[in-house]
């Protein structure tokens, strides 16, 4: 969204970026590829990547350097360029709990034991074992939402009257995976614990 409502300049310095993290990454893999048993980097590799990074740094100036994978917007744009300023700038943070539940189970925190497939409010908390579908009604309706968004925005960069109708489309179909999802893990519990 931020990307369509700018100009190419910033789409430029967002495929620009990449070049940035890169060489953050090649310097941590110079640091540490001994250690892993690994080949380094060859000469080629280092010398055009450190090229890069410098032409970068002259054109854009010592902010784009990577730090936190946000140095690509301009400040003028966004003067605290993080992940939640992003969000509120573009007006999704409203989607921001999902975001922070679905990181539990993959980040180290005490949070992270609450894992999907656990049945709660039970005497025991059962965790569903096997192939199942419990547990996915949430990430399934979120992935819904942020595809549903991608292509919305997508559409909306040359947008005609065939394109409004595909979103129109698009949002029902999201409404009802949505409901769908629902309706299995409701299922699924009905069927573990007997509830109505």
């Amino acid at each position: 969204k931020l990307l369509r409502e700018n100009n190419e300049d910033v789409t430029k310095r967002y495929l620009e970026h990449e070049t940035m993290k890169k060489f953050k990454e090649s310097q941590g893999y110079k640091k540490y590829y001994k250690k892993l048993g690994y080949p380094p980097l060859t000469r080629k590799e280092s010398h055009i990547l450190r090229r890069e990074h410098k032409k970068l740094l002259q054109k854009y100036g010592f902010e784009f350097e990577y730090r936190s994978g946000f140095e690509w917007i301009p400040t003028s744009i966004l003067a605290n360029r993080n992940f939640r300023s992003l969000e509120e700038h573009v007006k999704m943070d409203k989607f921001h709990p999902f975001y922070d539940w679905s990181s539990n189970s993959v980040h180290s925190g005490s949070k992270g034991f609450q894992r999907l497939g656990v049945m709660k409010d039970l005497p025991n908390d059962i965790l569903v074992v096997g192939p199942t579908d419990y547990g996915f009604a949430d990430p399934i309706d979120s992935t819904a939402i942020s595809l549903l968004h991608i292509t919305s925005n997508l559409l909306l960069l040359e947008s005609n009257f065939d394109d409004i109708l595909m979103m129109k489309v698009i949002q029902k179909y999201r409404d009802d995976v949505g409901q769908n999802a629902l309706d299995v893990q409701k299922k699924i519990e009905k069927e573990y614990t007997g509830r109505k």
